[in-house]
């Protein structure tokens, strides 16, 4: 199931801009949800010009975007792996050492490779223990660094990572 079609984005545009500033905000009065409507639709249609202008195509797959119920373990996860590193350091247990890693990405060019990249990277920024820092399009490689290394997470290889 695809649905990239203007109408489809744009109202995910809007709701997730709409959400982003009421998190931002942390109230629900009449003002700032009028305020946050109004940001939100100036939000959808500045980002369906620049979409148009630069003649960008998404294929939005509901399997890739639902992906996101794993970030919250995720988060959990590695907030545990990282106070652990942290109290081994603080009592000289061991030394923190990061790590730069280069996994195989399969990204699937086109419409459905532009998300893709773009969720991976968003969704493994978010937990603590990792940032992408890009992905390398012509040797098919997620680059990202981690604060204490781990196996790649199965939230990256379900979307496209190969360890």
């Amino acid at each position: 199931m695809r649905f990239a079609r203007p109408t489809g984005w744009s109202i995910a545009v809007l709701f997730l801009a709409f959400a982003a500033w009421l998190a931002f905000v942390g109230t629900l009065s009449a003002q700032e949800l009028l305020l946050g409507a109004g940001c939100a639709l100036f939000c959808t249609f500045a980002s369906l010009l620049t979409w148009k202008a630069m003649h960008l195509s998404i294929a939005m797959v509901p399997a890739d975007l639902f992906e996101i119920w794993r970030v919250p373990a995720s988060v959990a996860v590695d907030a545990l792996i990282l106070i652990a590193v942290l109290y081994k350091d603080l009592f000289g247990i061991a030394c923190t050492v990061s790590d730069d890693r280069a996994v195989p990405f399969h990204d699937f060019r086109g419409r459905r490779g532009r998300l893709r990249r773009v969720l991976v990277t968003v969704y493994s920024s978010i937990s603590p223990n990792s940032i992408v820092i890009g992905i390398d399009r012509e040797q098919n490689l997620l680059l990202y660094h981690q604060l204490a290394r781990t196996p790649v997470s199965k939230l990256m290889r379900k979307l496209g990572a190969h360890p």
